[in-house]
């Protein structure tokens, strides 16, 4: 549910109204200034990770952009303008933080929100086009306002948006990995010990935890082979031990966002 919706169930009309006029420009109510932590960024290492002076590193909740270029590897579509932007925004006045239920990743980085007074950086950088909404639970209390934000940017064509970034399943290149938006058929469903396991195109397994499975089952989607689907997420490649008859990538999901029916 968008704010402005929120506002009208919660508040007067005047004060809504008013509530508004402040936070026309952001999406995502603000959190409470006492549970923010004053911080300062010292180093933009892409456009959802950051360094602050006291040595701790940021990854960003809800959003992931386009890989900068390590490696030999050149940058991503928009990852150098990501970067750029998310430059400006940390070092052009005061900087907060609230940290995430779940206050690291398996890479130790913490998982945090960075704010600009009132204006929360992700849901900005995501409804100017600089980077996707991902939902990794239990750090989803702003899922629905980057929601909103992603739509708004995808309605606008903007950023990342300019162009369709969804990839046919059929097109990976032998050495395709990382954070990918695909789009294919669902050639088999299979019931596996923690879920269902789709095979799209016959090149991607995709994973549904039992979880996502019930909720699926609740919406009277018990069969999706035959479907064409959307995903978005991080895929990795079959590992040279892996079976034969494995696909050729993988990804697992985490929510259902990741998950879409054209």
């Amino acid at each position: 549910m968008s704010l402005s919706r929120i506002l009208k169930k919660a508040l007067p009309s005047g004060s809504a109204f008013l509530f508004w006029a402040v936070f026309a420009q952001a999406e995502c109510l603000p959190s409470l200034e006492a549970d923010r932590e004053a911080v300062v960024v010292s180093r933009v290492y892409d456009g959802d990770t950051v360094k602050l002076s006291d040595g701790r590193i940021i990854r960003l909740i809800g959003i992931n952009t386009p890989e900068t270029g390590k490696d030999a590897r050149p940058s991503e579509y928009m990852a150098d303008e990501a970067k750029a932007r998310l430059q400006t925004l940390v070092f052009d006045g005061p900087i907060s933080l609230t940290l995430g239920l779940e206050k690291k990743d398996r890479y130790g980085r913490w998982l945090g929100h960075l704010w600009r007074q009132n204006e929360l950086i992700s849901e900005r950088l995501i409804r100017e086009g600089y980077g996707y909404q991902i939902s990794i639970p239990p750090n989803l209390v702003y899922r629905d306002c980057f929601g909103e934000a992603e739509r708004r940017a995808q309605a606008q064509g903007v950023g990342l948006w300019q162009r369709s970034p969804w990839k046919a399943v059929t097109s990976l290149s032998s050495d395709a990995a990382g954070f990918y938006l695909l789009q294919g058929l669902v050639t088999k469903q299979k019931t596996v010990k923690k879920g269902w396991l789709l095979e799209v195109d016959k090149r991607l397994a995709v994973m549904l935890p039992e979880p996502l499975v019930t909720q699926l089952t609740e919406q009277n989607m018990s069969v999706l082979e035959g479907k064409k689907i959307r995903v978005r997420g991080w895929i990795r490649p079959k590992s040279a031990t892996a079976p034969a008859h494995f696909m050729p990538w993988f990804i697992r999901l985490s929510h259902l966002d990741q998950l879409q029916f054209d």
